[in-house]
């Protein structure tokens, strides 16, 4: 959990001093989430190399990892990977 967590809180910071509005905001926006998806890919990627056991020690299986490469390349698989070791945590 805690990879994925640092991941979310530096993710955005390459691109988040640019703001603007319209079509042209729209379009950053867009950018700025395609971004922080990629770069959460290429973290994420790296948990491939667990063992089962410290996927466990922070709440993931290697289930979660597969679907969360299998969602849309736009979408960040981390907020699936979150919520599923936060409903374990949970029960």
């Amino acid at each position: 959990m805690t990879i994925i967590a640092l991941t979310r809180s530096t993710a955005g910071t390459a691109v988040d001093g640019a703001s603007g509005s319209g079509l042209a905001g729209i379009a950053l926006s867009m950018l700025k989430q395609l971004f922080r998806a990629y770069h959460n890919r290429c973290v994420v990627a790296a948990l491939d190399g667990f063992s089962d056991q410290r996927l466990a020690d922070i709440g993931l299986t290697r289930g979660d990892l597969r679907d969360g490469f299998a969602e849309p390349i736009w979408r960040d698989p981390t907020r699936l990977m979150r919520d599923r070791a936060l409903g374990r945590h949970r029960t």
